[in-house]
């Protein structure tokens, strides 16, 4: 949920289509489309927002971070220690994900 293509050195291989494209670069393209979270303020990055999204749900109860190095499992604590996404934060992820219905993938 970066947003890049960009993989650290300790970085498994970009994988299959993690999400809803139909490969990898898609995936990015359609992750960066979510932006706007960060550019309002909501999120300070793509990562910290996707972490945010998640535990803006109560059913869930853990939420599973892949990290190659120390500092950015420190980074997703730190993001996750801000709390959920605000309301207006979701309301906004709805309608850039309402965006996305439709779409070839």
């Amino acid at each position: 949920m970066s947003g890049t293509e960009e993989r650290h050195p300790l970085g498994s291989p970009p994988p299959a289509p993690i999400g809803s494209g139909s490969d990898y670069s898609r995936d990015v393209e359609r992750a960066r489309r979510f932006e706007p979270l960060v550019r309002e303020g909501h999120a300070d990055s793509l990562i910290e927002a996707s972490l945010r999204y998640v535990i803006a749900h109560s059913a869930v109860s853990t939420v599973l971070v892949g990290y190659s190095t120390m500092d950015h499992l420190e980074y997703a604590a730190r993001g996750i220690e801000k709390g959920p996404l605000s309301p207006a934060a979701l309301a906004r992820v709805a309608e850039i994900q309402r965006s996305l219905a439709g779409e070839p993938r």
